[in-house]
Parts: structure tokens; sequence; C-alpha cells
């Protein structure tokens, strides 16, 4: 064996999704429930990080925001552009990019879900999914991300894993939900007041995670990242083997 293997990036460049006419829950039409986890911003996409309470299909939208006019968005809007991304499983997340995007402009982001069974989000649940936001002059260099919430004894812990098209460093925020939802995902330029996590080896994804979080909190992760060869930092003049994938940042909570 070479040891040689593809990283994220071509793997998730392959994979296709395929929705059969049937069901393994026809029965069931309560409105499944969605939320919203997190994810990334560039400069003509947005990347969604979702779950569902039931197996189906989450679709996710981005809508410019007009000045202070409020953004209608309803289901039929958040479905229209099509970009989704299949539940095998509730609870599960999945990531859905949002493309066709303009630089430097305000939007709002909003996610529904469709069961397998037919149901879909009633207008209160995609509500819950709302969070303004601006794209950046440059894009992002994350081009997938997947976040995970785990309970402990008196705490939660929420691990966020990237993979980035290019060497560099990455940033990763934790937040209230609410806070979020009410005062919108904060710039790139303020997710880098965190501290950095160094991306030397693309062959595996880059983690961060966050603990001792309030186990009756709900959270958003959003991160960026940029290019870096490292020429300029002393650190990466000695880089012999690929960087720890994995760092632990602790917040109070």
């Amino acid at each position: 064996a070479t040891g040689v293997h593809s990283n994220w990036t071509a793997i998730t460049a392959t994979y296709q999704t395929a929705r059969t006419g049937g069901c393994f829950n026809c029965g069931n039409l309560v409105p499944p429930d969605v939320v919203l986890w997190g994810g990334f911003v560039g400069a003509n996409t947005i990347g969604v990080v979702a779950s569902a309470s039931e197996p189906g299909r989450i679709f996710c939208n981005a809508l410019e925001v007009n000045g202070t006019m409020e953004t209608v968005i309803t289901g039929t809007l958040v479905r229209e552009p099509n970009y989704f991304a299949i539940v095998t499983s509730g609870g599960i997340t999945v990531s859905i990019t949002v493309g066709g995007l303009l630089p430097m402009t305000e939007y709002e982001v909003a996610c529904m879900a469709e069961s397998d069974g037919g149901a879909e989000s009633l207008q209160q649940q995609i509500d819950k999914t709302r969070r303004r936001m601006w794209t950046e002059e440059v894009d992002s260099t994350i081009s997938s991300m997947r976040i995970t919430r785990e309970a402990n004894l008196m705490f939660d812990e929420i691990t966020v894993s990237t993979q980035l098209v290019s060497i560099g460093y990455l940033w990763c925020q934790v937040f209230p939900s609410e806070n979020l939802h009410q005062l919108g995902v904060p710039t790139a330029a303020a997710l880098q007041e965190a501290d950095e996590l160094k991306v030397a080896d693309l062959q595996e994804l880059s983690s961060v995670t966050f603990a001792e979080l309030d186990q009756n909190t709900s959270y958003d992760v959003w991160c960026t990242a940029e290019f870096n060869d490292f020429r300029d930092d002393q650190a990466g003049q000695n880089l012999l083997t690929p960087f720890p994938k994995s760092t632990i940042l602790s917040i109070e909570s």
C-alpha cells in the first residue's frame, strides 16, 4: 500500500444524491423540525450545517436583504433554488452550500425540512433557522463542514470538522444561537479574533472542539479560513510533519 488516498474534497467531488419515489415512514405527517448549527461564508457562497428531526431532505436558501425592509422568507422561497441535502436519520447534521451570491452583500439564510412522508416544516420552524450575514470580499478556503454535539456529565461538547481546499489558517467560534438569530452572524474579521488553527495537512479533516457548554443552550458554530503558505511564519519554516488536526478550546458557560 502506498498510503496515498483521496482527501475529503476529492471524495465530495464525486458525491451524488438521488431520491426514490418510496419512503420508509409514509404515514408520518408530523412537520419535521429543522435546526441550523452554523456554517461558513465566502464571497459567492454560504455553507450551512443543519439537521432535521425526520429522515428526508433539508433545503436552504439565502435571500438578499433590502435595506431596513423585512425579508420575506417562506417554505416555497427556501425550496425554490433547490439547494438541499438528503437526511438519512433524524438528528444527523448535513452540509448545504448556497451559491450564486454577490460579494460584500447582506443576506438572510433560512432552512426547511421535508420528511420522507411528505410533511414540511411549518413557518415558525423555518423562522428559527433565520440568520443574517454578509458575504465576504474573498472566498473562504472551507469546502465542507460537519458539526456534532455530545452530552457529558455536567456539560456538552461541540466538535466542528472542516475540509479545506488549501493549507492555511482556520478560525471557529461558538455562539448562543439566540444571539445570532437576533444580531446576525459575525464577519470573517470578527471570527479571526479567536485562536487560529494551523492547517498543513489537507488529507485530514481539521477539527475544533468547544467544551464545557451549557446543556440547556442551543449553539451555532461559524468558521472562516484563508490560504497561507507559512513563508512568513517562523513556525512554518520548521514544518516536518503535519500539525495536529484538533485543538481544544474551553468556553465559559
